[in-house]
């Protein structure tokens, strides 16, 4: 009965022995897996918040395309209507007040430049090639300012009307005056001032006939 015993015993704690260890070995597992959670829990968790910085960013890049595609449509709509009114040249009273001091601008520069040009040259005591010279200058700078003015409508009515055929021969008189002024009288500045002054006042005749 004795060896019985024995062996019933060595067997319950070979059995005991295995329980442990399956219980042990269970225990690991169980810590493992808990650990493996709590990283799967955090690789989600930083997942989850790129994924929702990637949705902010794209949401943000959405609104400012927005934005600019409107700021590009206004600007389209802008350029658009200009051209729709360029198209048909009509202008309103404001621009072609703008547009005929604008072109006056231009004239008395030329006229300036062409004086002075004019009285370098050796040969003014020529003076009916000089005459013709102005002439034709006058004319020409003249003739420029109508075409211009010609493309550009107020009322239906061409630009051009306020401009008066008579005022050429004031403005080849004019420049006549200032190349034979005396060396000792003439003096840059006060040609400058003079034609200024001078188309001043055609200039506000003009923009009075609009």
């Amino acid at each position: 009965m004795l060896p019985l015993k024995f062996l019933l015993l060595q067997s319950s704690t070979t059995d005991l022995s295995q329980t442990v260890g399956q219980l042990t070995q269970s225990s690991i597992e169980l810590a493992e897996a808990t650990a493996n959670l709590g990283a799967l829990k955090v690789i989600f968790g930083v997942f989850l918040v790129f994924m929702l910085l990637v949705l902010v960013l794209f949401i943000y890049q959405i609104l400012a395309m927005s934005s600019k595609i409107n700021k590009i449509q206004d600007a389209s709509e802008v350029v658009q209507q200009f051209f729709e009114r360029a198209s048909d040249r009509a202008l309103g009273k404001s621009q072609c007040d703008i547009l005929i001091r604008r072109s006056f601008v231009g004239l008395s520069n030329a006229l300036k430049y062409q004086i002075l040009r004019i009285r370098l040259e050796n040969h003014i005591e020529l003076k009916d090639i000089t005459k013709a010279k102005v002439e034709s200058i006058v004319k020409n700078e003249f003739d420029t300012l109508k075409t211009f003015l010609s493309n550009y409508r107020y009322q239906g009515e061409a630009l051009n009307k306020v401009v008066q055929s008579a005022d050429v021969e004031l403005i080849i008189h004019f420049v006549l005056e200032q190349v034979y002024t005396p060396k000792d009288l003439f003096t840059i500045s006060s040609m400058d001032q003079a034609v200024t002054l001078f188309l001043e006042g055609i200039k506000l005749d003009y923009i009075s006939r609009i």
